[in-house]
């Protein structure tokens, strides 16, 4: 009999981690009431997971056609070989950073929850709020299923649709979501910026603010801070490295 009690609770988690996710999507606030933090954060983070990497699969093409191409253009500025031994390494490092590059991506997704989640605690310390690790790990890891697992399983659709021939660089593939980044025509470290007012990025904030205004005790303003804190910091980020390639 103890041997079902296992799986049996394992079941009753991933049950609950599905209806929290529910409920983040048709009810936030009824959801950041009563009964929330029942589920289990080890489910979330492998549905957000598998959400990536389901997008990555999908982009692989696009993937590898870009990174062909910056690959190339950085051998044509520095390498003092031949064409021909040029192309060559430009395919090798090809499919390395092929293979390489969506690993890295979901290792630093996965490392991103830990440490957003810890900014926005450290904010609503800061903001005399409450700031228990574990309930900002929980809200920012389910939060991110619907939002950063949507959006990057969604770009990755839009890539295998439109296909290679229409990307060919990094910040293409990302400006592929609509974004405000589609109304301005700035420098790749702006757009990468502009590129966050989202329609995901939008909906995480709202929904950040409503479960930090009941798990912080926060003012709805308070709150709304404490959930940029970790989207602007990673924005800026990605924004520092982006150079048009």
């Amino acid at each position: 009999m103890s041997a079902n009690i296992a799986p049996r609770a394992l079941l009753g988690r991933v049950a609950e981690s599905f209806s929290t996710i529910a409920d983040i999507a048709l009810a936030p606030k009824h959801g950041a009431g009563a009964g929330a933090f029942r589920g289990s954060i080890v489910v979330a983070l492998l549905l957000l997971l598998g959400l990536a990497y389901l997008g990555t699969v999908l982009d692989r093409a696009v993937t590898e056609k870009v990174i062909h191409l910056a690959i190339v253009k950085q051998l044509a500025e520095h390498s003092t070989g031949t064409a021909e031994s040029a192309a060559a390494m430009g395919e090798k490092l090809t499919a390395v950073y092929t293979r390489i590059v969506p690993i890295v991506g979901l290792v630093m997704l996965l490392v991103q929850q830990f440490f957003g989640a810890g900014l926005m605690a450290v904010a609503a310390l800061m903001l005399n709020g409450r700031a228990d690790y574990r309930k900002m790990l929980y809200i920012y890891v389910h939060t991110s299923v619907l939002t950063v697992g949507l959006a990057q399983l969604s770009a990755g659709i839009i890539h295998a649709l439109q296909g290679p021939a229409a990307y060919d660089t990094s910040l293409s593939m990302m400006l592929s979501i609509p974004s405000a980044a589609w109304f301005v025509n700035v420098a790749p470290q702006a757009q990468v910026v502009a590129a966050a007012i989202n329609p995901f990025t939008i909906w995480q904030l709202a929904i950040l603010t409503l479960w930090l205004a009941h798990a912080s005790r926060l003012s709805t303003a308070r709150a709304f801070v404490v959930a940029c804190v970790p989207v602007a910091l990673f924005t800026a980020l990605a924004a520092m490295y982006a150079n048009g390639s």
